[in-house]
C-alpha cells in the first residue's frame, strides 16, 4: 500500500468540494432540479443527508487570515485551498449576518479586490435541526447572504459561486452553522 503524504490526504479530503466547484463552473447546478436555491448565481447541493460532513476534512480548512489568503493568492500552490470564515456564524435557523460577520466579509472583499481575476466558491452549512429541505434552503440563504455582502463590498457575482452544505451532522453546534470558501481561480 503506498504511503500518502499530507498533500495527498488534503487533496482527497477536498475532492468532493472541488468536484462540486467544477460542476458549478461548468454550469451544472442543483437549482432547477430540487428548487432549493435561493440565489441567482450557480449553486450546487453537495450533501443533503446527515453524515457529519462539517467535520470531514475540517483539518484541511485554514482559518481565514487576510495575510494568509494574500500569500496564497500571490503564490503558486494549486488552487483549491479552503478558508473558514470563523466570525461568520449563524444562530440556529437564521441566515442573518451580525456585525462581526459583516466586518470579516468586508475584509475578504478587500483582499479579493487586490486579485481581480480571483474566484471563490462559498460553502454554507446548516445544523441538523429541522427537515432536510428546510436546511437546504437555510444553507442557500446563508450562502446568498455572504455573496450579497461581498457584492455590496464591490465583488462581482461572477467571482463568487456557492455550494450548499445542507443538513450535515448529528449534533447542534457552532461548527455546523459555518461558512467557508475555496479559491477556485487566482
Amino acid at each position: 500500500m503506498p504511503i500518502e503524504c499530507a498533500t495527498t490526504k488534503r487533496a482527497r479530503a477536498a475532492l468532493p468540494i472541488a468536484l462540486a466547484g467544477c460542476l458549478v463552473l461548468a454550469g451544472c447546478n442543483g437549482d432547477n432540479a430540487n428548487g432549493n436555491a435561493a440565489a441567482a448565481n450557480e449553486t450546487v447541493v453537495i450533501n443533503d443527508q446527515p453524515n457529519d460532513m462539517a467535520m470531514a476534512g475540517k483539518d484541511d480548512v485554514a482559518v481565514y487570515s487576510p495575510d494568509e489568503v494574500r500569500r496564497y493568492l500571490s503564490g503558486d500552490e494549486a488552487v483549491g485551498k479552503r478558508f473558514e470564515l470563523d466570525r461568520v456564524t449563524f444562530a440556529s435557523g437564521s441566515a442573518t449576518l451580525d456585525a462581526a460577520a459583516k466586518a470579516q466579509i468586508a475584509d475578504v472583499a478587500g483582499v479579493l479586490k487586490d486579485f481581480p481575476t480571483a474566484a471563490i466558491t462559498v460553502t454554507a452549512f446548516a445544523d441538523p435541526e429541522g427537515t432536510v429541505e428546510a436546511n437546504r434552503k437555510l444553507a442557500a440563504d446563508r450562502a446568498l447572504a455572504v455573496q450579497q455582502a461581498l457584492g455590496a463590498a464591490g465583488i462581482p457575482d461572477t467571482a463568487v459561486n456557492m455550494i450548499i452544505g445542507g443538513e450535515i451532522g448529528t449534533s447542534v453546534n457552532r461548527d455546523k452553522r459555518r461558512v467557508e470558501f475555496m479559491v477556485e481561480r487566482r
